[in-house]
């Protein structure tokens, strides 16, 4: 009877954490993402250069849209401040166009440091929620798969 019941207990826990790792995966970075930036946020990397940190978001563009390449990207910080792109890479076959998009900025301890929104075509998409510095890896780096971080 004993190894029964540990059996059920094993399975229930198996099915749990199984549920939170699909649950962890699968969820969006934003669950309610701008149309009108025709694009989602599939997730942010950051890595500290010294004092700074490079900050590179990855765009997927929605089905059926295309990104404007005649309207200017900013990063709007949480002071009211607005930086370009320091690089931009774009990904996507001649068949389909441009599907996806990476923005890379360059920013110091207080300006990562604040709420960060992306405004792209017509609409702002949110990078980062929180006013605090973001807690990397000791390499230095981390990829974040939502806002709040």
């Amino acid at each position: 009877m004993n190894r029964f019941v540990l059996r059920i207990v094993l399975g229930v826990c198996l099915i749990l954490a199984s549920a939170f790792a699909a649950w962890g995966w699968l969820r969006p970075y934003d669950w309610h993402p701008d149309p009108a930036a025709r694009g989602k946020i599939e997730g942010v990397q950051v890595v500290r250069d010294h004092s700074h940190f490079w900050l590179t978001v990855r765009i997927t563009i929605l089905p059926g849209q295309q990104h404007d390449l005649q309207k200017p990207v900013r990063l709007l910080l949480g002071d009211g401040r607005t930086l370009q792109p320091g690089d931009t890479t774009l990904g996507g076959e001649n068949a389909t166009g441009i599907t996806d998009i990476w923005f890379k900025f360059w920013l110091n301890e207080n300006e990562i440091s604040t709420p960060l929104s992306l405004q792209m075509n017509d609409g702002t998409l949110i990078i980062k929620k929180t006013q605090a510095l973001p807690v990397l890896r000791a390499d230095g780096e981390k990829y974040f798969t939502t806002s709040s971080w």
